[in-house]
């Protein structure tokens, strides 16, 4: 879907940078109604990238690791009641967008896509962006902006990396509710 919905319809050069939590097989989202869903193999995503001559940049890490530096957490409330599994969830897809954009150099680009990997596409998606601007899709937004898809101008692009260190700032305020969606807004 990646390459029918973004590469061949841009047609432009593109780099990628993608970010793999190397110590997991399988991936569960209560929030999202996703259990042990089978995580998708870095050697067929690879496949589908280097076939369109496309640059990939691939970042690894270990999820386990990252988890040991949300100990923070366990001093707030679990706002979803699961075990802080849909937190985690959060801060872990935050961490993968901050690390692949921490490996760009960012002053070359001036567009930005981000996608996560749980997502299924089914729009194709245009690489044009107005100055100074951020677009998301119209789905998901659970009343705020679309925490899956974004396409940023540099400036942009930053913020939407990093908004996992402003949702450990709200979280750590003590507040009732946390919807990431609305945070993005």
């Amino acid at each position: 879907a990646y390459y029918k919905k973004v590469i061949r319809l841009n047609q432009r050069p593109m780099d990628i940078y993608m970010h793999f939590y190397t110590d997991i097989e399988t991936v569960s989202t209560p929030r999202n109604g996703e259990y042990n869903a089978s995580v998708t193999q870095l050697d067929e995503v690879l496949k589908t990238f280097y076939r369109t001559r496309t640059n990939v940049t691939i970042i690894k890490s270990s999820q386990n690791e990252f988890d040991e530096s949300l100990s923070w957490m366990y001093q707030t409330k679990d706002l979803y009641d699961n075990g802080y599994t849909s937190m985690k969830n959060v801060f872990r897809q935050a961490n993968s967008m901050r690390l692949a954009y921490d490996s760009i150099n960012a002053t070359k680009y001036d567009t930005f896509l981000f996608l996560r990997s749980d997502t299924f596409l089914c729009d194709q998606i245009s690489l044009s962006v107005p100055p100074r601007g951020i677009v998301t899709p119209g789905w998901q937004k659970w009343g705020g902006v679309n925490d899956r898809i974004a396409v940023a101008d540099a400036r942009e692009a930053k913020i939407y990396a990093y908004r996992g260190e402003a949702y450990k700032k709200y979280l750590l305020s003590g507040v009732p509710t946390f919807n990431t969606e609305s945070l993005l807004e």
